[in-house]
């Protein structure tokens, strides 16, 4: 049946029935409007949940460190054919090898800093910060990528583990495929060690878990904060929020984070780019803003240090297998506030157990010592008046370039008149002579070798000794070009400002240039 539609009986009625369907039509426009501002929230809210889960690993490659690895199975984690960290036992043996870096001064400028749980992490991707060069390796350098902070260290000395390891990752410079990474190991050392008292996980595969849960309960460093304590009682808070609770005694400082003071023993300026706000706490992050007054120099981290060089694993899941390493065997020494900074906040982060891994097997693989050379970059300097320029030098090799050519062409050009000269002046004799015929190979008396070095007599003479002339001329030509080719600048330079020079080119079609004159 029709839908049943209101009856109108009169023009104010239908104008009432108009504004009643106005009204409801604004309403559901309302409806609409205020559903399309709940989507938007919702997917911005999706967004922020997305970013913030963007920094927790794939589950796959989440870790518990209360074995420092040895239980761990992702990947390539469980072989111990090229795995990483080692312990480096030859702490004296000669450098042998050499390998190269450069890095800018970054400062005026920011990166990222985060906390997934795993390490601390900052991120340098894409900002041209340096490189290092290794000889005979994939690619011709490696670009800085991310650094890792680790704590204690993850490499030891003859098996001992120190406070704090900084690893500079760096990947194939662009337009060099591949996985291989080369990540440089840097050890941090202060006056008085956070680990002092802590029981030594080595070798970490021998560990079991009461071992490490005994020992890392050592108050005397202030190790144990509330939420730890809270944990092993049985509490049920989560790790954000017992960190949120415990940043204040987890840093190392009482009353809060205090940034650590340039005037204390052994403060190292490299490492406050790291400590200069507090460490992004677990599923963080923060942005650090390097000030143009203090620039981050980490070429400075290289100096008068001898790296251990291997081959090895990315020591996170999956554990890769594809990392050539250099570990510096010289502490770098830091203040003891920058390194207790680092340190506890790692700690507390992986439930006060130290994000490391266990010390993996060498397995006999060859262990070099290099020395670290640092390249330069120097703009070239500005010669004397009277001496010619860099641009000068250019743009005469270019011409020395356009007037070989030239003069190999012109070469040819006068081989070829002499030649036609030569044929119209036989062709101008009104007699002819007839020659006696050529004795061959097998003739008495001349080989057939002979034949050719002697002239023909006549205006056949004529024409052969012109062949031989335009011959001998471009030979000479050619030679003399191929010998100024060897020392191309001193020929610009003598042809430079001459007038064969500019007929030369003026006779190729080339613009004749003004050039410094020496």
């Amino acid at each position: 049946s029709a839908p049943l539609l209101p009856r109108v009986s009169s023009p104010s009625h239908a104008l009432s029935l108009e504004l009643a369907h106005a009204g409801c039509r604004m309403k559901n426009m309302w409806h609409d409007a205020r559903r399309a501002r709940c989507v938007t929230l919702a997917l911005c809210a999706s967004c922020c949940i997305e970013g913030a889960l963007a920094l927790i690993p794939d589950p796959l490659n989440r870790v518990s460190f209360a074995r420092h690895g040895g239980d761990w199975t992702q990947g390539s984690c469980g072989s111990r054919n090229l795995q990483s960290p080692i312990t480096i036992n030859e702490l004296y043996v000669p450098a042998t090898g050499d390998f190269s870096f450069w890095y800018r001064d970054f400062k005026d400028e920011s990166f990222n800093f985060f906390n997934d749980g795993r390490s601390l992490f900052a991120d340098f991707a894409g900002k041209n910060v340096g490189f290092v060069s290794l000889p005979h390796a994939m690619a011709p350098r490696y670009d800085l990528y991310q650094i890792h902070v680790h704590s204690p260290s993850e490499h030891t000395l003859r098996g001992e583990h120190l406070p704090l390891e900084l690893q500079l990752v760096h990947r194939p410079t662009a337009g060099f495929p591949g996985k291989q990474l080369v990540t440089v190991s840097l050890l941090f050392n202060c006056s008085m060690s956070p680990m002092v008292g802590l029981k030594q996980t080595f070798p970490g595969l021998l560990q079991t878990k009461s071992k490490l849960r005994a020992g890392r309960k050592v108050a005397h460093i202030g190790l144990v904060n509330e939420a730890s304590r809270r944990r092993d009682e049985g509490g049920s808070a989560t790790l954000a929020q017992e960190e949120r609770s415990s940043s204040a005694s987890a840093s190392g400082f009482a009353g809060g984070f205090k940034q650590p003071a340039r005037y204390m023993p052994d403060f190292n300026p490299q490492l406050q780019t790291f400590v200069r706000n507090s460490p992004p706490i677990f599923m963080d992050s923060t942005t650090e803003k390097v000030p143009k007054a203090e620039p981050f120099q980490i070429g400075d981290l290289f100096a008068n240090g001898t790296f251990a060089m291997y081959r090895g694993s990315q020591t996170l899941p999956p554990c890769e297998e594809n990392t050539v390493w250099l570990v510096r065997r010289e502490p770098i020494m830091a203040s003891n506030e920058q390194v207790n900074a680092l340190f506890y906040r790692l700690y507390s982060t992986t439930d006060g157990h130290g994000n490391f891994r266990t010390v993996m097997p060498t397995n006999q693989r060859p262990v070099e010592f290099w020395t670290a050379t640092k390249r330069t970059f120097t703009k070239p300097a500005t010669p004397p008046p009277g001496q010619p320029s860099a641009q000068d030098l250019n743009v005469w090799s270019q011409d020395a370039i356009t007037i070989s050519k030239a003069a190999s062409d012109y070469a040819r050009d006068i081989n070829a008149r002499l030649s036609q000269a030569a044929v119209a002046q036989h062709q101008s004799f009104d007699v002819v002579p007839v020659l006696p015929p050529v004795m061959g190979a097998g003739s008495p008396g001349m080989p057939a070798a002979a034949v050719a070095a002697e002239p023909p007599p006549g205006p056949e003479g004529d024409i052969w000794a012109a062949k031989q002339i335009g011959n001998f001329v471009k030979q000479a030509v050619n030679e003399a070009v191929a010998h100024d080719l060897h020392e191309v600048v001193p020929a610009a330079t003598n042809l430079a400002s001459g007038y064969i020079r500019k007929a030369l080119l003026k006779a190729g079609g080339w613009p004749t240039t003004t050039t410094t004159t020496l």
